[in-house]
């Protein structure tokens, strides 16, 4: 079944080249992360249990009715009229503009970053941060230690990262872009797990590679502004690979695992730990099928329900999935798991086909207006497509917050007197 899926994937891409005329775009991007964790899984590195008839016929479905949204969003955004905005936006403006949302951004995510990472160095020290990583994650996670977390307040970095990476894909690479990247790297420090990592390299990268044509042809990076990014990129798989590094060696690894895995990891677990990441969500999916249950937006709706119980009102939370027996334990299992959790398996098919459209549709938007909201919605929409093998990640409050946000400050920026 993985050859006609790879199969499939390559039809998708060929086609989506010729509708988006850009090779990257979100069908192609859907296409190139499923593609890569089906072959990881299929590799069997960690003996899991074989994918069901079912379980394959899900992910074609879902992926094809993304992908047909996606059409359907450009079909729909070229038919209809748009009307051409005569009123040029003054240049200064706007790069002043995102100037400020990248300090104010970065200041308010200090408020919450800054006491997160004073409160770890008083306990772990600076030369204990790095060797403590898998304490403080499962300090937090558990909800013990003397850490703060100020949570509200933390995810204005990834909007930081997001308007940096606007930054320089339209003005190059200055000085005080530091200042959000620094403030990323501790806050990945602050919670000790691959996540915040992946979000941040995320949200900044995205805006840099993902975007219209003209600006690519108007700015051309001098070699000192590539020597930036290319830094920027280094650091961030760098501290990834400290992080999952430290946290591999608390990691005891299955009695499952291929003669090859076993031994690579003989001397380092992070390998094991690494592909447990990107593989094991397939199979929990798989198991899930096998019998699965249904809590009408219990992962969607989740945020809406937090704010309910706090007020009092008798809301069941499903804060984490049960873990599954694949045959090693986990407890993620795709955004697929949990949208058919939600909706069934119609309800996630239409919810799939839908942030199709919108994918689209906001796409095709910003190959033609060029305009920063385009810009916004399509990376948070692009970094839920690149992490859709992982979990359904509207179902975090930081994921709202960020969205929100993202677009307050996106119509400040373009918002101008008449």
């Amino acid at each position: 079944m993985i050859y006609i899926y790879i199969f499939f994937n390559i039809l998708l891409f060929v086609f989506s080249r010729k509708i988006f005329k850009k090779n990257i775009n979100p069908v192609s991007i859907y296409c190139i992360v499923w593609s890569i964790i089906s072959i990881l899984y299929e590799l069997k590195f960690i003996y899991y249990y074989k994918l069901s008839i079912k379980t394959w016929s899900i992910i074609f479905l879902m992926q094809g009715l993304f992908s047909i949204g996606n059409f359907m969003g450009v079909l729909i955004y070229n038919i209809k009229v748009h009307k051409k905005n005569n009123t040029l936006l003054d240049e200064n403006i706007i790069k002043n503009k995102i100037f400020k949302v990248i300090m104010i951004s970065s200041l308010i995510s200090a408020i919450s970053i800054i006491p997160n990472i004073v409160s770890l160095i008083k306990v772990y020290g600076i030369n204990g941060l790095f060797s403590s990583i898998g304490d403080i994650y499962n300090n937090r996670v558990n909800g013990t230690g003397e850490n703060i977390y100020i949570s509200y307040f933390g995810p204005f970095i990834f909007i930081a990262l997001m308007y940096t990476g606007v930054y320089i894909r339209k003005y190059g690479v200055r000085k005080f872009l530091f200042l959000p990247i620094i403030l990323a790297i501790l806050n990945s420090l602050s919670f000790g797990g691959r996540n915040n990592i992946i979000m941040g390299f995320l949200f900044l990268t995205i805006p840099m590679f993902i975007g219209e044509r003209e600006y690519t042809k108007q700015l051309k990076l001098n070699n000192k502004n590539k020597i930036y990014i290319i830094i920027f990129i280094i650091v961030f798989i760098l501290l990834f690979s400290i992080i999952n590094k430290e946290r591999a060696n608390i990691t005891s690894i299955s009695p499952y695992v291929s003669p090859l895995m076993n031994k690579l990891t003989s001397t380092n677990h992070s390998i094991y730990k690494l592909y447990t990441y990107a593989t094991s969500p397939i199979g929990v999916l798989n198991e899930y099928l096998n019998n699965p249950f249904y809590s009408f937006g219990a992962n969607t709706f989740l945020p809406i329900y937090k704010q309910f119980s706090k007020l009092g009102f008798n809301v069941e939370l499903m804060w984490t999935l049960p873990f599954y027996h694949i045959p090693i334990s986990s407890n993620v299992g795709t955004y697929i798991m949990e949208l058919i959790i939600d909706f069934s398996i119609p309800g996630a098919c239409a919810v799939s086909y839908f942030l199709g459209i919108v994918s689209g549709n906001i796409f095709t938007k910003l190959m033609d207006k060029k305009d920063i909201l385009s810009y916004v919605i399509v990376t948070i929409v692009t970094f839920c497509t690149i992490m859709s093998f992982f979990i359904w990640y509207m179902r975090s409050i930081n994921m709202w917050i960020i969205l929100f946000f993202s677009i307050f400050f996106g119509k400040f920026i373009v918002y101008q007197r008449k």
